[in-house]
């Protein structure tokens, strides 16, 4: 009887020692950076700190778009197009969901789509067509 308790006791000992290691290669999995997506969503319509997803020197580009929007195909398509040609461009979407939203109100976005694009930590332009013209001609 004694034997059974002790093997008892070693399984279960063995069982949580196992969960243990597993628990501790979660927890130190969720605390390394995520990967860089070419694209990734930020946000959907929740406030966000942009200076996280600053690439350094490569061109990031932020588009904050809505759901509620018609023109956020042909918006979709010619970013595409331009990522195409610039691998180095990375793009973090922020879905404002409707106009007046928090994350709106917070970068002062009144329509969307629109574009800022940053690159080395700096603010190159917050104009959507001034950025278009950016991206196609940095270098």
């Amino acid at each position: 009887m004694r034997l059974i308790v002790v093997g008892i006791a070693c399984v279960g000992l063995a069982i949580a020692g196992f969960a243990g290691v597993v628990g501790w290669q979660m927890w130190q999995r969720a605390q390394r950076p995520p990967a860089d997506p070419k694209v990734a969503m930020l946000s959907t319509g929740e406030r966000i700190h942009l200076g996280a997803y600053i690439q350094g020197p490569r061109p990031t580009v932020f588009a904050f778009v809505s759901g509620t929007t018609t023109s956020g195909r042909a918006f979709g398509k010619r970013l595409d197009t331009i990522c195409a040609r610039r691998p180095d461009v990375r793009v973090r979407v922020i879905d404002i969901g409707e106009p007046g939203s928090e994350v709106a109100r917070q970068f002062g976005v009144e329509q969307a789509p629109a574009l800022w694009l940053y690159r080395d930590g700096k603010l190159l332009s917050d104009d959507t067509e001034r950025v278009w013209q950016l991206l196609e001609s940095l270098p």
